[in-house]
């Protein structure tokens, strides 16, 4: 795993979904709206399908809203938990 990655995908795209990195092959990203969940192999193909989710269907970024439950870049609010 690319710590830089998993940072570059949060840091662009953390508004709008939950991404994280819980195995080597294993990629994910929750809609901060409706909860839909986005499963990759490698960091690109995760930005693939969150640009075409995204395209799709926008994410309004209004309902990431840090100190609200589910709106930490910690995670909290999640179906997934993170691996330490």
């Amino acid at each position: 795993m690319s710590e830089r990655d998993l940072d570059e995908l949060r840091w662009h795209w953390g508004s709008a979904y939950m991404i994280f990195h819980t195995a080597p092959d294993t990629w994910l990203a929750e809609r901060r709206d409706d909860h839909g969940t986005l499963h990759a192999k490698t960091a690109l193909e995760l930005l693939e399908l969150i640009r075409a989710d995204y395209l799709k269907c926008p994410v309004s970024r209004r309902i990431f809203r840090p100190g609200i439950s589910g709106g930490t870049r910690s995670g909290r609010g999640s179906r997934f938990r993170l691996e330490g």
